[in-house]
């Protein structure tokens, strides 16, 4: 049941990456001790060209997974395409059924990630 909520917000991380879709992205990276999500206008300036994560390995607990990803961007005030490859760490909270970013978001376009 975990590892299919996981394919699940997988996906729908990827899509909403993939579109550049930072509003909903955003929600991805809120857990524990964060209220409100990182502000999506931090990345106005970012449009991704591809997201491309690679095998994932989970704990041994089954609540956390890890994986690389390396992420395809342009910086629209420079129109230069860059990339970055980061650590996902996923976690899963049994009091809210769901997985979250705790890694939180990549740093993109000169963004700095939110903690």
């Amino acid at each position: 049941s975990r590892r299919i909520k996981f394919d699940n917000t997988a996906r729908a991380y990827a899509s909403s990456l993939e579109w550049s879709d930072f509003e909903k992205v955003v929600l991805f990276a809120v857990g524990p001790g964060q209220l409100t999500p990182p502000d999506p206008a931090l990345y106005r300036d970012v449009k991704i060209t591809a997201y491309e994560p690679a095998g994932a390995v989970a704990g041994a607990d089954g609540k956390t997974i890890t994986r690389p990803a390396k992420i395809r961007y342009v910086q629209l005030s420079r129109m230069s395409e860059r990339s970055v490859t980061v650590e996902e760490e996923w976690v899963y909270l049994e009091e809210t059924g769901r997985w979250y970013l705790r890694s939180g978001l990549p740093p993109l376009g000169g963004v700095v990630r939110p903690q």
